[in-house]
């Protein structure tokens, strides 16, 4: 399955029926509920904060705010592929 948020019909039903969901990382980030920036930066000014342990705690209080892709159990792969036409004629070079 090819998850898109724009999707209708998005539920976790339909998520959780499939082996394999294909998404992007920005839907992925999108999915997941950010503190304002101001805070964090309010976080990372305070020496005495441990701003890891903030965030995982904002998060654990706003988890009513998850997307649909955070509110599935699943095993996550993330792959990073980065398109630069460059790097692809050196890989494929022109055989004609």
């Amino acid at each position: 399955m090819q998850f898109r948020s724009a999707n209708e019909d998005n539920t976790i039903t339909r998520l959780k029926s499939n082996d394999i969901v294909l998404t992007t990382y920005w839907e992925l980030f999108q999915s997941l509920p950010q503190p304002p920036k101001w805070m964090v930066e309010e976080w990372r000014d305070d020496k005495d904060i441990n701003e890891f342990e903030k965030l995982q705690d904002w998060v654990e209080t706003h988890k009513h705010e998850m997307g649909l892709l955070h509110q599935v159990n699943w095993y996550r792969v993330s792959f990073l592929i980065q398109c630069n036409q460059r790097r692809w004629t050196n890989f494929f070079p022109d055989r004609s």
